[in-house]
C-alpha cells in the first residue's frame, strides 16, 4: 500500500500489506466490499542473482490495529482498516515508523511504532516463495 520506506541499514524497502477476511468478500451487513482486514509488514530487496529485480526478504505475522473507538477495556479492532501511509522519523534502527490508516472507510488515524519493534517483527523468509509458505514461516 502506498509508499515504501528505504531501510538504509539493510538496503531493503519496507512496506505494509493488507488482507481481507474472509477470503470470499461478498456484500454483507457490515461492508459493501469486504471486512475484517489484517496487515503484515514486509521488506523487499535487490535479487542477489539479478541486479535489476527485487524479491521479498522479510515479513511479519498478520496483525490489526487496536480500535480507538472500543467502548470497553477489551482490546479489539475495527472491521475495516486500510493502512495507506508510512513514514520514517529518524533512523531505521532507532527511529519511529509513522503508520496512517483509514477506519471503516470513514475516518483516519495515525500512530508511531518504534523501529526496533518493527525490526523485531520482521522475520527472514529464507527459501520460501509462495505466500502460504511465507505466512507459515511468520506463524512460527
Amino acid at each position: 500500500n502506498g509508499y515504501m520506506i528505504p531501510l538504509h541499514s539493510t538496503g531493503e524497502l519496507l512496506g505494509i500489506a493488507h488482507f481481507h477476511r474472509p477470503e470470499k468478500r461478498d456484500t454483507s451487513d457490515y461492508a459493501l466490499h469486504g471486512h475484517h482486514y489484517t496487515h503484515a509488514l514486509f521488506t523487499i530487496g535487490k535479487k542477489e542473482s539479478d541486479s535489476d529485480g527485487y524479491e521479498l526478504k522479510r515479513i511479519s505475522n498478520e496483525f490489526l490495529f487496536r480500535s480507538i473507538f472500543s467502548p470497553t477495556e477489551e482490546i479489539d479492532g475495527d472491521i475495516i482498516q486500510f493502512a495507506s501511509g508510512l513514514d520514517l522519523v529518524g533512523s531505521d534502527k532507532h527511529g519511529k515508523l509513522l503508520i496512517s490508516y483509514g477506519i471503516n472507510d470513514c475516518e483516519g488515524a495515525a500512530f508511531f511504532l518504534d523501529m526496533q519493534v518493527v525490526q523485531d517483527l520482521l522475520l527472514d523468509i529464507g527459501d520460501a516463495n509462495e505466500v502460504v509458505d511465507l505466512m507459515e514461516i511468520a506463524n512460527k
